[in-house]
């Protein structure tokens, strides 16, 4: 077996180290900072890369004031988008009322609708211009790695065969189906809804503006972009 470890645990340096599990932004977004800081880190993805579908490619305003605190807004934006800048509710294609972004916050009058694919090669991007971020592909958890009463890391299965991971701090953010999760045996609380949400694309109109449309009818619910 293979071990990647940020060297003596007794070396303060070590606390600093980390191991991220991830099958999104969120993974990313925190190995990023973990690396910016100059925090050795690795980030384990399961899946080869990130050309899948993903449920949610709206970034909200309070999403973009986060991008603007860490100085991501801008090379964020450079990358293919839409901006949302208000929306619409319909009821039986009867009009029921509106909103703008622009009332929600000022300062980020928009959300920005964003594939994840795109969002998530940008934030790879960015996180591997610095040299203490590593990432490897097709490297699903198989395996959490305890020291008496704390994870120390884990293994993952990768083409070469397990490879340990060894850090102070492990982070699980592998998604609803979490393998951290469950070898960690952390339980999880449902909400339960009377209704479902079934996400799809489609294209939008070539003449199609910056809104969202709400379309409510009996029994059903659509969102779109206009």
């Amino acid at each position: 077996m293979r071990s990647e470890s940020g060297g003596d645990t007794d070396d303060a340096s070590d606390d600093r180290n980390g191991c991220l599990c991830s099958r999104g932004r969120a993974g990313l977004f925190v190995g990023l900072l973990l690396a910016k800081a100059g925090v050795r880190v690795t980030v384990l993805e399961s899946h080869d890369n990130f050309d899948r579908e993903y449920r949610g490619e709206v970034l909200q305003p309070r999403f973009l004031q986060l991008l603007q605190q860490l100085n991501l807004r801008d090379y964020i934006e450079s990358f293919p988008g839409a901006k949302v800048r208000q929306g619409t509710l319909f009821y039986k294609n009867k009009r029921m009322g509106s909103f703008s972004f622009e009332d929600v916050s000022g300062a980020f009058p928009y959300a920005l609708w964003m594939p994840q694919p795109v969002l998530l090669q940008a934030l790879y991007d960015k996180a591997r211009t610095f040299p203490s971020f590593e990432m490897l592909f097709h490297a699903p958890v198989k395996q959490l790695l305890h020291e008496g009463d704390r994870i120390a890391g884990v293994v993952a299965e990768t083409a070469d065969g397990p490879l340990e991971v060894r850090a102070r701090l492990t982070v699980g953010a592998d998604g609803r189906f979490s393998a951290v999760r469950k070898l960690g045996g952390f339980e999880i609380e449902y909400e339960h809804y009377a209704g479902d949400l079934v996400w799809f694309t489609v294209p939008k109109p070539a003449d199609g503006g910056e809104e969202l449309r709400m379309l409510i009818t009996d029994g059903q619910r659509l969102y779109r972009p206009a």
